[in-house]
């Protein structure tokens, strides 16, 4: 017989061995309980083929990761600080206010997506959050004030999305403001119990900026346009630290293709979430962090500042 013919033969043979097998084992559990051997004999081989298939659908099932997961992670959550400490989430713009737009994107609907998204993350820290708008609302910029200023050892965080005529410009920055109104300085002056005719000086939103900005940095990966001084609305009538985040740019392609996927709106929130609370945790070390009173010192005595007569100057050389 040929090599061939040889080779088909123990195919079959190989084939009526596996069948006769088969038999017995569906023939015996039938006679054990006919509902478990019929249950096998109708999968089984269902089975079977798909396992001598699993090389192949693996191979199959790998996909290309999206840009956004190639992103590199961060390290591991600091600790919370105390849960007391409520976050004001501030969703920018909302129903008749648009926002910005670029890609397709709408700023009020990603704005909304991403403060959701950093609502989950705090509250998974022990924080209690409070938000300006939970769907598509118009909320006026001094109602906004009204909901955090009402509110008792809170900051304040407006979420927001960026766009310039300039495609190819991405990045994230985080916007500040200190040179607050008279009310919210005497506002601050309360809390701090400082006296009237004391100079203040209150840093915090800056230092609130600086850390919301480096983590999110770490987090996303995404260019980093640093911190930046402005004077919007919500910054210079907060009586809290507040901070307004533009989360990235609808108009460059890639930044709207990251923040329409779920896992970057999460790591938004990640590394926002990382910079609070590595802020309160300096607040919660030192109750003066960021805030220092100058008071202006008594004019000293006149007989100490006095020049030294020229002769007593000679007889000291």
């Amino acid at each position: 017989m040929s090599e061939k013919a040889v080779s088909r033969l123990r195919t079959l043979v190989a084939c009526l061995v596996l069948a006769f097998f088969w038999f017995c084992m569906v023939n015996l559990l039938q006679d054990r309980g006919g509902a478990v051997g019929e249950t096998l004999a109708r999968f089984l081989p269902k089975i079977l083929s798909l396992s001598s298939k699993s090389g192949v659908s693996e191979a199959t099932a790998r996909k290309r990761p999206s840009s956004s997961e190639l992103l590199p992670d961060n390290a591991p959550l600091p600790p919370p600080p105390p849960p007391e400490r409520l976050i004001i989430v501030d969703a920018g713009h909302g129903g008749l206010d648009g926002g910005t737009q670029g890609n397709g994107l709408l700023e009020k609907d990603w704005s909304l997506q991403i403060a959701k998204a950093l609502e989950e993350d705090l509250v998974g820290r022990g924080f209690k959050v409070r938000m300006t708008r939970n769907g598509d609302d118009t909320v006026e910029l001094s109602d906004r004030i009204d909901i955090a200023n009402e509110q008792a050892n809170h900051l304040l965080v407006s979420v927001h999305l960026n766009h310039t005529a300039e495609p190819s410009v991405s990045g994230i920055e985080t916007f500040y403001w200190l040179d607050q109104s008279l009310s919210v300085t005497k506002a601050v002056r309360e809390q701090y119990e400082a006296p009237t005719g004391v100079p203040l000086t209150d840093s915090r939103s800056e230092l609130l900026a600086q850390s919301v900005q480096e983590n999110l940095i770490q987090v996303t990966g995404a260019h980093d346009r640093g911190k930046k001084e402005e004077s919007f609305f919500v910054l210079r009538n907060s009586n809290a630290p507040a901070i307004l985040i533009e989360c990235g740019f609808v108009s460059n392609p890639q930044e709207a293709e990251h923040i329409v996927t779920s896992g970057y709106r999460k790591r938004l929130a990640r590394g926002i979430g990382n910079g609070i609370t590595a802020f309160l945790n300096e607040v919660q070390a030192d109750r003066w962090y960021g805030v220092t009173l100058t008071p202006d010192l008594p004019e000293a005595p006149e007989e100490l500042v006095q020049v030294p007569a020229e002769d007593n100057h000679n007889n000291i050389q």
